[in-house]
């Protein structure tokens, strides 16, 4: 790789271990770990060097071994992928398997990190030669789970006729040196210093993503607790070193153990907020320190904190954020059980300790979740649905600790559940009368559905309601109008379907019925539906864009970017102020609109053709007119297809 020299200057930020990262020059750096040489640099296409012999415009290629130019050996080969970013957390793979003593997975410590909408090239070389024979058919392949677009891989032949500096130094083959640490029981080797297995567990890796990556004949826990250093106990860690193509800098040597208990930086003793209870602060102390132990104290799964007893635990865990409880999980049994059961949810809920969090989809089978408060972003697993689902009509609501999105699959109408707790997809049960295009809003651990149309088409006046914890759903009394593409709302502890299309004559509905859980009846309110866009028809407009806090029913005009509110005495619209001006939306389409706690939360942003932004922009109503704070920005090319707030 002499020739690399040249781009000596180049620069390229690095992403992956930030023990090798941080601070560290941006000029071109070389990877070398488990024998491997790899670096990144920008999309370079005047140069010979970047073009492999093998191509494939996919992310993965065969090719048969050839035989060896005339006193020449083969040593290894190059391996190459083009990519570019699509999200923050960048998790991917690069495996070779030729099924005849070659069967390696790879995961860089670190590599390049483009621009978004820029390019980059990842070269590795891999000295693998001496376990490749002539005629061997060789499978590269590139394994991307979040954060990258492959545009192309490539592979390369590397030959030599006489002993090079490189042979000199000592590297031995890939398969040659002792990696037996990082040997699975099938012989595959898995070649990785990040513990992804924690980031399953907390939900920012999808559940099935080691069966993607090696297929069932693994089984996953084997990666339970994975270190920097390959398996527990490893004793003679790989050697790794990281340095500029001036070789000027060079990384540290590897740490000889890693503690494969990841614990959320909440409870590291120096970020203990001393505003926090006397019993939380202290169970944060106690589970530091006993971190920093060892974790001796945990063993015992049948208790949680001796020191403060197990009621003063629960009460310090109802205050931890939830986004904390997957690394939680994993001190011990008993911790699992309160998270994984939902009985540590229902002890928030009974004692009003709420988080509110987005979920929004801008991809037909990908589903994001952001946190308001951390303004963290996070991605849900990778929904496995019928493409007849994924290309119809959805609708999504959030209730208890279960998100649930509702479309159909050729004929039929069938809803997708995710829950919290087991952070996975599955089948969710079908409701009494299937619908699609309806208002629904929820309470607690309930949601009611009402109006919207049938499989035949038909609009309907009828209702139902869902409870999460019985899994079960109840028809309700009809409504008086039959109504379609309207929106619900929870407020004052009844529940309001608002607008839509519907009546006798299937026209554009200005009123709005109230539902009374306990008499169990409908009370029409005339001019409960906000005043809709100009130039609008009915056939094009989105269902009135309404939310709720603290009991006060929110809109937004979306042709003039107003937002107002409802006067419930008067029974008239107002106007408060102005949507962000970057909440674009088409006819209503593509921009979210949803109470979220004590704030009114939009989900949307600028695009132009083929690229843009999501933003998310925050208002809280009791600080007065319409200021609005952006709580985060990431790159999406497409719109906001479906939004729900989980509160939990």
């Amino acid at each position: 790789m002499n020739w690399l020299k040249v781009y000596q200057n180049h620069e390229m930020r690095l992403a992956g271990d930030d023990e090798l990262t941080i601070g560290r020059s941006w000029h071109i750096q070389m990877l070398y770990e488990f024998n491997i040489m790899s670096t990144s640099l920008p999309d370079i296409k005047e140069d010979s060097n970047m073009t492999p012999k093998y191509i494939s415009k996919s992310s993965s290629l065969l090719f048969d071994v050839p035989r060896c130019p005339k006193n020449k050996r083969l040593k290894g080969i190059n391996v190459t992928f083009k990519y570019a970013r699509s999200g923050e957390d960048c998790v991917w793979f690069c495996k070779i398997n030729t099924g005849k003593g070659v069967d390696v997975i790879y995961n860089p410590r670190v590599f390049g990190k483009p621009e978004f909408g820029k390019e980059c090239i990842w070269l590795s070389y891999w000295p693998i030669g001496n376990k490749l024979n002539v005629g061997d058919t060789v499978h590269v392949s590139i394994v991307v789970f979040n954060g990258l677009e492959v545009h192309e891989c490539g592979v390369s032949m590397v030959y030599s006729d006489v002993e090079t500096a490189e042979d000199n130094m000592g590297w031995e083959e890939i398969i040659g040196g002792d990696l037996s640490g990082f040997q699975l029981s099938t012989g595959l080797y898995y070649l990785c210093r990040h513990d992804f297995y924690s980031l399953m567990e907390v939900g920012r890796l999808t559940p099935d993503w080691f069966r993607i990556l090696v297929g069932d004949t693994i089984d996953y826990t084997e990666i339970r607790g994975w270190r920097k250093t390959g398996r527990p106990k490893q004793v003679n860690p790989s050697f790794t070193e990281l340095r500029t193509i001036r070789c000027i800098i060079h990384g540290p040597q590897l740490k000889q153990t890693e503690r494969s208990l990841r614990v959320s930086k909440a409870f590291d003793s120096d970020e203990i907020n001393e505003s926090d209870s006397p019993p939380h602060r202290e169970w944060l102390r106690s589970v530091a320190e006993n971190e920093a132990s060892g974790g001796q104290e945990l063993k015992d799964s049948r208790s949680l904190i001796h020191a403060i007893g197990r009621d003063n635990s629960i009460s310090c865990l109802l205050k931890c954020s939830r986004f904390d409880y997957g690394s939680i999980a994993l001190l011990n049994r008993e911790f699992r059980y309160l998270i994984r059961s939902g009985e540590l949810y229902r002890l928030r809920r009974e004692n009003g300790v709420i988080e509110h969090w987005v979920y929004f989809s801008c991809n037909l089978v990908q589903w994001e979740a952001f946190d308001p408060f951390k303004q963290r972003w996070m991605n849900l697993p990778t929904m496995s649905s019928n493409p007849s689902f994924q290309f119809s009509d959805k609708e999504s609501l959030a209730v208890g600790t279960e998100l649930l999105v509702l479309g159909k699959e050729v004929v039929d109408y069938v809803i997708y559940k995710y829950s919290l707790l087991t952070n996975s997809w599955s089948f969710g049960q079908l409701m009494n009368k299937p619908r699609c295009l309806f208002g629904s809003a929820s309470l607690g651990e309930i949601a009611i559905v009402a109006g919207g149309i049938d499989p035949n088409g038909n609009t309907l006046a009828s209702a139902e309601l869902y409870n999460s914890e019985l899994g079960v759903w109840e028809t309700l009394p009809n409504m008086l109008k039959p109504r379609k593409m309207c929106s619900g709302v929870f407020m004052d502890n009844k529940f309001y379907v608002i607008g839509g299309i519907g009546g006798a004559e299937m026209k554009p509905l200005t009123c709005g019925e109230e539902y009374d859980l306990g008499t169990r009846v409908w009370r029409e309110i005339l001019n409960m539906s906000p005043v809709r866009a100009c130039g609008a028809t009915s056939a094009t407009m989105a269902p009135p864009l309404v939310a709720v806090v603290d009991n006060e029913l929110y809109a937004t005009d979306y042709g003039d970017m107003e937002v107002r509110k409802y006067d419930k005495v008067r029974k008239e619209w107002e106007r408060v102020g102005s949507l962000p001006e970057r909440a674009d939306s088409t006819n209503g389409w593509g921009v979210a609109f949803r109470g979220c706690g004590d704030r009114i939360i939009v989900l949307g942003g600028p695009r132009t053709s083929g690229a843009g932004f999501i933003e998310v922009n925050s208002w809280v109503p009791r600080d007065g007119p319409p200021q609005w704070t952006m709580l985060g920005r990431k790159q999406s090319s497409n719109f906001v297809y479906n939004c729900a707030v989980m509160g939990c």
